[in-house]
């Protein structure tokens, strides 16, 4: 489902921050201290493009 969306951050980045562009207080940041194979999304107007739709922000996955 994602494979056609571009990962936000590098392969194995160290440090990845979502941050949402209406509060640029708030913000999640993830340490990947061990490099592992990363990918980012942010979902909420990008890969579900629906006001009516309960979803969260942005998805964060470590790939084993």
């Amino acid at each position: 489902m994602l494979e056609k969306y571009k990962s936000l951050c590098e392969d194995r980045q160290k440090i990845i921050k979502s941050q949402d562009k209406g509060n640029s207080r708030v913000y999640h940041l993830a340490k990947n201290v061990d490099r592992n194979l990363v990918r980012h999304y942010q979902i909420d107007g990008v890969v579900i493009d629906s006001a009516s739709t309960k979803k969260c922000d942005f998805l964060l996955i470590s790939v084993c």
